[in-house]
């Protein structure tokens, strides 16, 4: 009987697999023609025709070749408008798909697949590259034994200035030339090998490269932005771009979008939607820094500070490009500050309202960070990712005053280092330490921090923190804290202008005099505003203090230095830039 056939449930089975199939094809052909149809609609919008690109791409997992091919159409279309990062990752995908096809008909041989991870971490992960399964549920594009790809990376790879990346891409096919005994193309290989190093490491010397600048964009207007009405987003820019400058390309962007040029950028930090004109399609634009802190993760749980005694009333965007992690400022012309980087932080300026109105400004000037964490990482297949977690912190007039001071340091050491100029500095350095040496950057920073004439800054934050309302308030821990930070600035300031001295070599007697009783003179007000606190330790002696630091670090290293804190501490101290 047929009931008690025992192929039935087997069946049953498969047919319940076959209808559940047949429904993820229909979604994907509808979303497939829905892509393609609005395609021709966005010939004026290249953000939104990157987005469809990708959709049709991720419609087409079931097929090598078509996924590939829409990669490689984005990656042209990148090139042609100059987003070469994008570009590159485009290029990355089509060469991982190309590459797990031939890896499992057993063409090439098994391949390190994190080495793309020098480009974006995800493009291993979106591909299944570290899969085990096989690609028998793909249709396989025929693709045959080709460095082109790889090639074609590299040079999009140099368009980019991503020079870092070219090793990792290159071990890539090595391998192929080398079982091929292919000697005359490795040759080329490794020649373009050395000139990439050689880019990396003068780029390294001289910290003259912009990999782009990041913004946050707010679109307001339901019937002009429809889905993405009240949506947050993070832009990036090319190179060295100032808020101006993306203002004024976002708002043209927006009117060959939108077709009209009925389109407003809103200054105003909170904004009131029914006082919004609804014929206007209104945007807001942020600049905001990349973090490279370990802690700003995307797996991090949001977690809100506020205070009602906090008014932003009085804020004031930062534009500046700098950043800080343990106790040195990160270097945002380094590859590692735009390479898989999940978030970013936008800063504001606030007033402290618990702190009396007769208390100086420093004392009352309080900071409110966002971290900001994105879908994908940059650089990613589109200039855009969604905003998809924001975390805020308070940060205190203490605990900004602080940053600063360290913030400060860290300037200095980077300097310093870059001449590999050790913290222990105390003799003269030999002569090709100094040719290493950015003297005119160092002896800038000196002036603004040593200077009779703006050193007043650096006494002011003594002089904010050290009255009676604010040691009571803060306590012997806060203070400490303080002096801990200026601690820090002191140490590198003096190794500053050892090297100073040594590098003018007996030129200019008269300024580095200048400085030194400049510095001299400050480290005495310091200890008087302190109650007699040593904030310079000669060589052997020992600070009683350094355990302090372990706390008051313990806070500040986990976290990214502010833009706002540079702008806070250069307006004070008469530097800027």
């Amino acid at each position: 009987m047929i009931n008690n056939n025992p192929l039935i449930p087997l069946l049953l089975l498969l047919l319940h697999f076959f209808e559940r199939a047949v429904l993820e094809l229909v979604k994907q052909l509808r979303g497939v023609l829905e892509a393609t149809r609005a395609i021709t609609d966005m010939i004026n919008n290249p953000i939104q025709m990157a987005d469809l690109h990708v959709q049709l791409a991720d419609s087409y997992r079931g097929s090598a070749a078509l996924r590939s091919e829409f990669f490689d159409a984005l990656s042209n279309i990148h090139i042609t408008e100059g987003w070469y990062s994008e570009a590159a990752v485009c290029q990355a995908h089509s060469l991982a798909i190309i590459g797990k096809e031939l890896q499992a008909k057993s063409l090439i041989a098994q391949t390190d697949w994190s080495l793309l991870d020098i480009l974006n971490k995800q493009i291993a992960i979106e591909e299944e590259l570290f899969s085990s399964a096989t690609v028998g549920n793909t249709q396989l594009g025929g693709f045959t034994i080709t460095t082109r790809k790889v090639d074609d990376l590299v040079r999009t790879l140099l368009l980019s200035e991503r020079y870092e990346a070219i090793g990792p891409i290159y071990r890539l096919s090595v391998p192929i030339f080398e079982k091929q005994l292919d000697f005359k193309y490795l040759v080329g290989i490794y020649a373009e090998l050395q000139q990439a190093c050689s880019r990396a490491a003068e780029i390294k010397l001289n910290s003259k490269r912009h990999l782009g600048s990041y913004f946050k964009v707010v679109f307001h207007g339901e019937s002009h932005f429809c889905d993405e009405h009240k949506t947050e987003w993070v832009y990036r820019e090319p190179k060295l771009t100032s808020l101006a400058e993306a203002c004024d390309h976002m708002v043209e962007s927006v009117r060959l979008a939108l077709g009209h040029d009925r389109v407003q950028v809103l200054n105003d930090k909170s904004i009131d939607e029914a006082n919004l004109d609804p014929s206007t399609a209104f945007i807001q634009v942020a600049y905001i820094e990349p973090s490279t802190s370990p802690n700003n993760s995307k797996n991090k749980n949001t977690s809100t500070k506020s205070s009602s005694n906090i008014d932003s009333s009085s804020t004031s965007q930062s534009t500046s490009e700098n950043s800080l992690t343990n106790e040195e400022k990160i270097d945002l012309m380094a590859y590692n500050s735009h390479t898989n980087i999940w978030t970013f932080i936008q800063e504001e300026k606030l007033i402290d309202n618990n702190v009396d109105e007769n208390e100086q400004e420093m004392a009352r000037t309080a900071l409110r960070r966002l971290i900001l964490t994105v879908e994908s990482p940059f650089p990613n297949t589109r200039r855009r990712q969604k905003i998809v977690q924001t975390e805020e912190n308070i940060l205190s007039p203490l605990e900004l005053a602080c940053e600063c001071l360290i913030f400060k340091a860290g300037q200095i050491r980077r300097i310093l280092t870059a001449a590999d100029i050790p913290r222990s500095h105390y003799g003269i350095h030999d002569k090709e330490t100094l040719k290493r040496l950015d003297l005119k950057q160092l002896q800038l920073f000196l002036q603004g921090s040593v200077s009779p004439t703006v050193n007043a800054g650096l006494l002011a934050y003594a002089e904010s923190f050290t009255s009676p309302a604010q040691k009571q308030r803060y306590g012997k821990n806060g203070i400490g804290r303080l002096v801990v930070a200026f601690k820090t600035l002191i140490a590198e300031l003096d190794v500053a202008l050892r090297v100073n001295e040594a590098a003018l070599a007996g030129d200019r007697v008269e300024y580095q005099s200048m400085l030194r009783q400049s510095f001299d003179g400050m480290l005495e007000r310091l200890s008087m505003f302190f109650e007699g606190e040593k904030f310079l330790q000669k060589p052997g002696e020992s600070d009683s203090d350094d355990t302090l630091s372990l706390g008051v670090f313990g806070r500040i290293e986990r976290t990214d230095s502010s833009a706002a804190e540079m702008h806070i501490f250069d307006s004070i101290s008469g530097l800027n830039g």
